[in-house]
């Protein structure tokens, strides 16, 4: 095991943050450096990365402490192998297509393994989270987006390039709505934060009559595009028969979705994280609650689902555990 004084540097890398930390052996973060991320990506996005990594290696040398490497977690499709990103999401434009571990390896002159935001942030619940000691889990968070990661026999499952674990991209409706990844009814287009933003400004449109006076008012005043995820759960919370449906509608996908995912992969334990359980952790009970209802009773029920533990580091811890954790992981 690494010893305290024996670090990594860990960035996630996100659509509206950049996130680098100084990480030891035991997942703990001991210095952290934030920018947002250019709403240009691309070139200006990798150079604001190199910038934080930068700060970061030279708290390193200011307290004596070795790195072993820079591990970077990152929004959209990776090629684990070649450390590329493959494809970008819409989120980070002029991502895709950059070598981006040669890339910064050349520029910070360290070791770099990078990997999908997803999986990095299991990675941190299993090495040192509500995962730990688990070696199969399954990994979802819930931002924007649905991120995923799977670990199966203790290692990242990465298919034939990287591009496994698209858990969000389950569909749990043949007949939904248009999914960013050009299928329909996938478990992103209900439970993501944008997904119960956009079908509650649909029942909005549809059925204004059925909102709360709170909620038309606010409508009449800012518009349907300012309806916000963090106001789907204030109107449930408030009784709006809207969004309590809108919610509902959710957790009904998020269920159905991840008992699939229980009876492809038969892991012990789903962590789930990301904004939407932040802002909504009741999220976490109702789910565990109405998937041991569902699917095969000898494939869900022992299955512990939980809320991870490490909230907004898991990509920074997850991201150094690439390095930290490299034998472990990839064998």
């Amino acid at each position: 095991m690494s010893s305290v004084h024996e670090c990594a540097v860990g960035v996630d890398i996100g659509a509206t943050k950049i996130a680098a930390g100084l990480v030891d052996g035991s997942g703990r973060v001991l210095a952290s450096q934030t920018v947002p991320t250019p709403e240009a990506g691309g070139e200006e996005a990798f150079h604001a990365v190199v910038q934080v990594v930068g700060q970061i290696k030279q708290h390193a040398q200011r307290h004596d402490l070795c790195i072993r490497g820079v591990g970077v977690g990152t929004a959209g499709q990776v090629d684990s192998k070649k450390g590329a990103v493959r494809s970008a999401t819409i989120n980070l434009p002029e991502w895709g297509g950059i070598p981006l571990a040669e890339r910064i390896r050349a520029e910070v002159e360290l070791p770099v393994r990078i990997d999908n935001d997803g999986n990095v942030a299991l990675l941190a619940e299993v090495w040192a989270g509500a995962a730990q000691g688990h070696e199969h889990a399954l990994g979802l968070t819930l931002g924007t987006g649905i991120g995923g990661g799977v670990v199966t026999g203790g290692r990242i499952l990465h298919g034939t390039w990287g591009g496994a674990a698209e858990l969000g991209h389950v569909c749990v409706n043949l007949g939904g709505p248009r999914c960013t990844c050009g299928s329909n009814g996938c478990m992103e287009v209900y439970a993501s934060g944008r997904g119960m933003v956009e079908r509650l400004q649909e029942r909005l449109m549809a059925r204004p009559g059925d909102a709360s006076a709170a909620a038309r008012a606010y409508v009449s005043k800012h518009g349907l595009d300012r309806v916000t995820a963090a106001l789907v759960f204030a109107w449930a919370r408030a009784g709006d028969k809207l969004a309590c449906e809108t919610l509902d509608e959710a957790n009904a996908a998020l269920a159905y979705g991840v008992t699939s995912l229980i009876h492809v992969f038969n892991p012990t334990v789903v962590v789930v994280g990301g904004g939407v359980v932040a802002a909504n952790p009741s999220i976490v009970p109702e789910l565990a609650e109405r998937v041991h209802g569902l699917g095969m009773p000898s494939l869900v029920q022992a299955v512990s689902i939980t809320a991870a533990r490490f909230g907004a580091w898991s990509g920074v811890i997850g991201a150094a555990a690439l390095i930290l954790q490299d034998e472990a992981v990839y064998g």
